[in-house]
């Protein structure tokens, strides 16, 4: 018997019609104060249909040497995924922190992974990415990583390097 495609209207609601992955195997790290592109965590992709959705998920490895870092997911060039203001409070989606000590003697990164639903509304190409800053009060000379940890010790045992990635899935709606 043959084998037909299903068009993309034809498929039921929920259906996962694309899928593409952008994989940062490299280490990046940053000292401003304003979100920085990270390299290789973008991932560009035309939806088939307005009333589709895209459920974006990202794992990415971070580590900080003062605490905390801000890392946030970006659609077009605008953040998306923040929380509520709250007073100074940082809103970014992959916000973390950590001990000092456990990131800056010991060489701890974090994994922080996070997923989000978005209804684009378009069928034209739409860009996410990952961006990065450093802590935003500039206290103790604030670094933020991605795979990698602080000290960066050139061992077999410790400061391992890690691998980041940003998935994009259109879900037909």
């Amino acid at each position: 018997m043959a084998l037909t495609k299903i068009a993309d209207g034809g498929m039921p609601a929920g259906s996962v019609l694309q899928v593409l992955q952008a994989v940062k195997t490299d280490a990046f790290s940053t000292t401003s104060g304003t979100f920085a592109q990270v390299s290789d965590l973008t991932v560009t992709i035309t939806p088939s249909s307005t009333s589709n959705k895209i459920l974006i998920t990202a794992s990415i490895a971070l580590a900080g040497n003062y605490f905390s870092w801000h890392c946030g997911l970006f659609k077009d060039g605008t953040e998306i995924g923040k929380a509520d203001a709250a007073s100074n409070r940082p809103l970014s989606l992959f916000n973390g922190m950590d001990n000092q000590t456990d990131q800056t003697s010991h060489g701890k990164a974090t994994y922080v992974t996070r997923e989000l639903l978005v209804s684009p509304n378009t069928t034209s190409a739409v860009t996410f990415d990952i961006r990065a800053a450093r802590r935003f009060d500039n206290e103790g000379s604030p670094v933020t990583y991605i795979n990698r940890t602080h000290p960066d010790r050139d061992t077999n045992t410790y400061d391992q390097r890690y691998i980041s990635t940003l998935t994009v899935r259109e879900i037909a709606g």
